[in-house]
Order: structure tokens, then C-alpha cells, then sequence
């Protein structure tokens, strides 16, 4: 139609409807039979086609039934949503504790702290340390106490 125009825009009036639109001095669509030139200006110049009409209102129609759709499928989510809605929120606190889970092993992993080494004794062989530690600072609060008396 409009060839080398640098912006050829449908653009929607109240009075006229949908006009044919061209950013450019070289842009014109006189040479269609059908255009009625609306309006003009130094830089653009503005057509009404029939044919185009009908495009922009095929493109209105289209416009308003996927929004129309949206709006079915987004009711079925939300009733969905409300149906399920007590497994959801168990789902979300499955996935919480989860997550606080990973996050707890990350940090052991960037630690170092590994699985312990289990045996059949009553203490690890690794903690004897923290052990003996632990059973002097006992006594030494048991003393302490049997000194206060």
C-alpha cells in the first residue's frame, strides 16, 4: 500500500473510526481508490479505508474475546485454587520445611561438618575431647555448689 512510508500505524478515532495513519512527507495512500484523505500535516497524513475499518474492528473483536477467554480460564484457576486450597498450603509447608532443610545442609557442606561415624559405645570417639571438658566443668560446678552450702 504505502510504499517506503517509515511508520504506517491503524489508529482508532471516535468520529471516524479506525484511520490509516503515515509518519513521513513521502507517505501517501491517495492512489487507493477507496482512501478518503481525513487529515494532513507537514510530517503526516491520516486515511480513512474502509477496508482497514474493518481490520482494525476484526482486531477490536479479537482483542475483547482473548480478553473475555483470559478471564474464563483465570475464574477456573481461582475456583481451582480455592478448591485445592488446604493442599496447597500443606504443599507450600512441605516445601518450606524443604527448604530450610537444603539450606542446612548447604551449610554443613560449606562447614565441613560430615555424618558422624557411628559405633556401639555410648560416646563418639571424635567428641572425647568435648566430653572430658564437659565433665570437669560438671565437677567443678558440683564443688562449687557443695561450697556455697
Amino acid at each position: 500500500m504505502a510504499a517506503g512510508a517509515p511508520g504506517l500505524s491503524l489508529r482508532w478515532t471516535p468520529g471516524l473510526g479506525h484511520i490509516v495513519h503515515i509518519k513521513g512527507k513521502s507517505g501517501s495512500i491517495a492512489n487507493l481508490e477507496s482512501a478518503r484523505s481525513v487529515s494532513s500535516s507537514k510530517s503526516t497524513r491520516s486515511y480513512h479505508v474502509p477496508e482497514w475499518t474493518k481490520l482494525g474492528n476484526q482486531l477490536d473483536e479479537a482483542r475483547l474475546r482473548i480478553r473475555s477467554e483470559e478471564q474464563r480460564v483465570f475464574g477456573q484457576l481461582r475456583a481451582a485454587v480455592i478448591r485445592n486450597l488446604v493442599k496447597l498450603r500443606r504443599n507450600a509447608a512441605v516445601l518450606d520445611e524443604l527448604d530450610v532443610a537444603c539450606s542446612f545442609a548447604t551449610l554443613a557442606e560449606e562447614r565441613g561438618l560430615v555424618r558422624p561415624k557411628l559405633n556401639h559405645g555410648y560416646v563418639h570417639p571424635g567428641n572425647l575431647d568435648q566430653l572430658r571438658v564437659l565433665i570437669l566443668i560438671g565437677r567443678l560446678i558440683r564443688s562449687s555448689a557443695a561450697g556455697i552450702r
